[in-house]
Order: C-alpha cells, then sequence, then structure tokens
C-alpha cells in the first residue's frame, strides 16, 4: 500500500463487486503473511495485502473457436455468444485469452522466431456472436488497434475497419431506417447501458447517444 487506509477500504477498491465480510469469516484476507479477521484493520505504508479467492465451479461455456481466416499476422475467430474473450466473475478458464494461449504453445516454434504476441484485438461482449481479430505479432496488434480506433473517431466510407451488430427483434418496423436519438442511462457497477426516455434525469449518469437501425431481414412466423 502506498498510503494508510482501512482495510476494507482498501479492498473495496480492489474488488468493488465482491468484498463482503464472508471473505474474513473465510480466513481469506491475510496482510503481510498474516491472516486478518478485523475489517477495520488499518494497513501500513508498504503492507502487502493477498486475497485468496476460494476455490469455484466454473460455468459451462463454448469452448471451441473456429478459425475464418489466418497468415503469419493476425487471424479471425468465429467466437461464439457465450463466450467471453477476458477473464472476469466466475469465467477464468473458459475464455477466448486461454484459447489464444493455447494455440500459441502448440505452434511455438513456428512463431517464436516471429516474436509472436498472439492477443485479441479487440473485445465482443459475451452474449454477443461475431468475428474476433487477433494478431500475431506486436506490429500487427498495433496496426489493427490504431485503424479500430480511427474507425471510432469519424463515421465515413474510408474506415479501414468498421463493426456492423445485428440483432434479433420482435414486432413490426413501420419503416426500413429507425433511428434513435435518447440519452442512454450508464449504470456504472454493472456497465450496462439502457434507453432513457425520462426528460429531467441528471446529465451526469447520462451519455448521449445515436443509433440508426436498418431492417436487414424479415420473417413471418407461424403458430
Amino acid at each position: 500500500m502506498r498510503s494508510s487506509t482501512r482495510l476494507d477500504s482498501a479492498l473495496f477498491q480492489l474488488t468493488p463487486t465482491r468484498t463482503s465480510n464472508h471473505c474474513f469469516v473465510g480466513l481469506q484476507i491475510t496482510v503481510d503473511g498474516e491472516v486478518i479477521r478485523d475489517s477495520n484493520t488499518i494497513l501500513r505504508v508498504g503492507s502487502q495485502l493477498v486475497y485468496h479467492r476460494l476455490p469455484w465451479r466454473e460455468p459451462d461455456a463454448p469452448y471451441l473457436l473456429e478459425v475464418l481466416y489466418e497468415d503469419d499476422d493476425m487471424l479471425a475467430l468465429n467466437k461464439p455468444g457465450g463466450l467471453q474473450v477476458l477473464p472476469g466473475g466466475l469465467f477464468q478458464q473458459h475464455i477466448v485469452l486461454t484459447q489464444l494461449l493455447w494455440r500459441q504453445t502448440q505452434k511455438i516454434h513456428h512463431l517464436a522466431c516471429q516474436k509472436s504476441h498472439l492477443v485479441h484485438v479487440h473485445r465482443l461482449g459475451r452474449g454477443t456472436s461475431g468475428i474476433l481479430l487477433g494478431a500475431k505479432i506486436n506490429h500487427a496488434k498495433k496496426q489493427l488497434a490504431a485503424y479500430f480506433a480511427d474507425g471510432t473517431s469519424h463515421i465515413g466510407d474510408d474506415r479501414k475497419i468498421s463493426k456492423i451488430y445485428r440483432a434479433l427483434g420482435t414486432g413490426i418496423l413501420c419503416e426500413e431506417e429507425v433511428i434513435l436519438s435518447h440519452e442512454t442511462l450508464k449504470f456504472v457497477c454493472d456497465y450496462v447501458f439502457m434507453c432513457n426516455l425520462n426528460v429531467g434525469i441528471s446529465e451526469t449518469i447520462s451519455v448521449p447517444c445515436f443509433y440508426s437501425f436498418f431492417d436487414l431481414e424479415s420473417c413471418i412466423l407461424g403458430f
């Protein structure tokens, strides 16, 4: 720790969504190697705080990744819905990053001479399926990341990379294109955004949005 602070405050900064009294009952907290049971303990400058996570059962998730394209610099994966990209929550092994590391170990002799850094370039939500790009070398990672950054800074046909999301909806659209310009309400803890239809909402917790929806395909379901 860089400054004196109470233990419960320090834990909340590290794991705001998981910290509770059960951590102390379960003897999961140590400071400088000593088990701590009192959440009001004051940490000294230089103290080493360790949170020992209890064993857990990782939920089932799609595990196989289909390679759509691959060359010496990059690869494109078909990420299925339900597979998380980075570790988080209960998902620590059944994630895309683990798959990429496994692929790297399988081709270590082929990739070593290229100084491989096999990593994902962007993220897709756990529930989102779609194309996920990965870079094999550092130069490719920087270049692809720059393309993504440039694509979010302006709208136009000259972008190197564009993201297109397809969503399944129900109901009837009167127009082929629908524009939503309401503010979105942001829940900081859960990283959730939702459409806000309230006029008098505080601007400190909302962000402006402008989404354009196109009717790509319609079908009539029989009953």
